[in-house]
């Protein structure tokens, strides 16, 4: 989206003779904070060691809206798991604090491996803020011309009385108001809008697979599958389908003219400018061995 050069590297948009690992570098840069820090927790941190598997959730979750206070809760997941292989931690009892301290230091190492994700997300949040800020919903196109809204609305709670066996009870129900939940939208919309970019791209790819005679698909969400004897065939169609879609479509530009066509005039300029482009070359996915496997 934002032909990042170093990020596009990262994940495999160009073509390297290994494939790159992201979560390893954010493992990596973790560890180069932690050594310049006379915190306890950083020494202790260091000694348990910060690996690829304690850095790989939050990295996954970060460009469809992961937040800062989720990754404490994956960094205590992976203490759980490291203490089921025999690898118990040094933070006692309630390795809340410790988990909360890395959590944040993983957040910031993420923003500098990947920025340009932390950038898009960041720019789609504030554009959603000043839709709901007007209370409109948010509508966009994707690059397959599938029209996507988001509009969560706002709920108010509700005790209705019942009975059941001889038995009252008062269940709590929701019902919506009408009026957009500002919160929800900008929470909302990096991950909807991601998935639907996402989504555009396996249409397209069936699109062009199904021109190659390929008539059997196993599909979820990014991943691919085929029968073996037309797995090389899709491995092109999708790069090819990718390099197409981006190639010729601007997506966030084309979210911007979207909610722009919707807010009043005199708000336009509450939109802020899209994040700087890159000068990544979009054309070397199509040699990229890693991009998919």
């Amino acid at each position: 989206m934002l032909r990042s050069t170093t990020t596009g590297t990262e994940v495999n948009l160009v073509p390297c003779e290994e494939p790159q690992d992201i979560y390893q570098k954010v493992a990596d840069k973790v560890t180069e904070t932690l050594q310049t820090m006379d915190d306890p927790l950083a020494k202790l941190w260091l000694e348990f060691g910060v690996k690829r598997s304690c850095t790989k959730r939050p990295c996954m979750v970060l460009p469809y809206g992961g937040k800062q206070y989720s990754f404490t809760d994956f960094v205590m997941d992976h203490l759980v798991d490291e203490k089921e292989k025999g690898n118990l931690h040094p933070f006692g009892e309630d390795p809340f604090k410790a988990c909360t301290f890395l959590a944040r230091i993983i957040w910031l190492a993420i923003g500098e491996v990947v920025h340009a994700a932390t950038d898009a997300m960041a720019w789609l949040q504030q554009a959603s803020r000043v839709a709901s800020s007007e209370g409109l919903p948010i509508r966009w196109d994707t690059p397959v011309n599938f029209p996507v809204l988001q509009a969560y609305k706002e709920t108010k709670p509700y005790r209705i009385e019942t009975k059941l066996l001889g038995t009252t009870f008062r269940p709590m129900l929701y019902k919506e108001t009408g009026k957009i939940n500002k919160h929800r939208q900008s929470n909302g919309i990096s991950p909807n809008f991601v998935h639907s970019i996402d989504a555009a791209h396996m249409m397209l790819t069936i699109d062009v697979a199904k021109q190659c005679e390929i008539h059997s698909y196993a599909m979820v969400h990014d991943s691919y599958g085929t029968h073996a004897a037309d797995a090389e065939t899709l491995w092109w169609c999708l790069r090819k389908a990718f390099v197409e879609m981006y190639s010729q479509t601007d997506v966030l530009e084309d979210f911007r003219s979207d909610l722009l066509d919707v807010l009043p005039r005199d708000k336009h300029h509450l939109i802020p400018p899209l994040p700087e482009k890159g000068s990544l070359d979009i054309a070397l996915v199509e040699d990229s061995e890693f991009f998919f496997n």
